[in-house]
């Protein structure tokens, strides 16, 4: 087996977890999720949950498998960033709150790097995508 392709394969997969499990857990509470959502001004809140918590189920689905891997990884990076600073702004916060928002913020600008790798690089050899590749 291919070291690269290996480790492409795990680095997609544990890229993908954070969203897999955020959208189940946002699916689960839509209510919460759209009153965090409303609580930062942003319209139609409800419609935004449930755009969320697909996209981040449908591209870390997607992310994992390797399926149409390059336009997941950029559609889960921009949606990243974008929450990032609609959320996670701690340069606005009290003191007592920078800390572990400022961590968040860093943490969401790592995870939006690894996904701009896997757009740039792509998914790597076990992939569908590579498969399709192979076969056209």
């Amino acid at each position: 087996m291919n070291p690269q392709a290996i480790s492409l394969v795990i680095a997609r997969i544990l890229l993908a977890v954070i969203f897999v499990v955020s959208g189940f857990g946002k699916f689960a509470n839509l209510a919460g999720t759209a009153g965090y959502i409303a609580s930062a001004g942003l319209p139609l809140p409800q419609v935004l949950a449930v755009a969320a918590a697909a996209l981040e189920v449908i591209g870390g689905v997607l992310l994992i498998v390797g399926w149409q891997a390059r336009g997941a990884a950029l559609a889960l990076a921009g949606f990243t960033l974008v929450a990032s600073l609609l959320f996670h702004n701690f340069w606005a916060l009290p003191a007592e709150q920078q800390f572990m928002q400022q961590l968040m913020f860093m943490k969401n600008l790592a995870i939006t790097g690894g996904l701009l790798f896997v757009f740039g690089a792509g998914p790597g050899g076990l992939s569908f995508d590579a498969r399709r590749t192979a076969a056209a």
